[in-house]
């Protein structure tokens, strides 16, 4: 599990990375090096859409967006989770130039044409999509608890909100993005 600490000492790489301190810049190519990774991840996922040259093309464009990024960093997320969203992005738009017949907003239309895989994936971005028409609260509460792992004290903490109102927004947040899920649902199957 993830802790406050991590992200501060993410927030303090970064930090030093945009002062130039040539220590956190070896330290931040290393953590860079999961980029390949993932895009070849999301590839896989897809049954392998993307060539190995793609992806070598690909992972330099994503380095290229990411960079300029850098001081948009919050420390919100671990570093990883932050370029795992500059991935995902890239990689989509790449699939969606490789098909341009097919796109992937058409694929979304109709579910039933979905390779698995890509199914899966758009799934999770679907969830991700729906998670941004909440309540800043809410959305931020059950991030805090989803993908950062923490518990409702501890989000309390970091929030400066009692324990009681952190699953206050949770539930009503979970509630509302079950409903806008069910009703994506059936408009898609529809």
């Amino acid at each position: 599990m993830e802790s406050k600490a991590d992200h501060l000492a993410d927030q303090e790489l970064v930090r030093s990375v945009l002062a130039g301190d040539p220590r956190a810049i070896d330290a931040l190519v290393e953590r860079l090096s999961c980029i390949p990774r993932v895009l070849t991840l999301l590839n896989q996922r897809v049954g392998s859409t993307l060539s190995p040259e793609d992806l070598g093309d690909l992972t330099q464009d994503t380095l290229a967006v990411l960079w300029p990024r850098m001081e948009n960093y919050t420390g919100q997320a671990s570093l990883e989770t932050w370029f795992y969203g500059f991935c995902f992005n890239s990689f989509m738009n790449a699939v969606r130039k490789k098909r341009p017949m097919q796109s992937v907003d058409a694929l979304l239309e109709k579910p039933a044409a979905l390779p698995t895989r890509l199914s899966g994936l758009l799934e999770y971005e679907h969830v991700h999509r729906s998670l941004k028409l909440l309540d800043e609260r809410q959305t931020r509460v059950i991030r805090l608890k989803y993908f950062d792992e923490l518990t409702f004290e501890e989000i309390g903490v970091r929030l400066g909100i009692s324990p009681n109102t952190v699953k206050t927004y949770y539930y009503r947040g979970m509630r509302r993005l079950e409903v806008l899920l069910r009703s994506s649902a059936s408009e898609v199957e529809a």
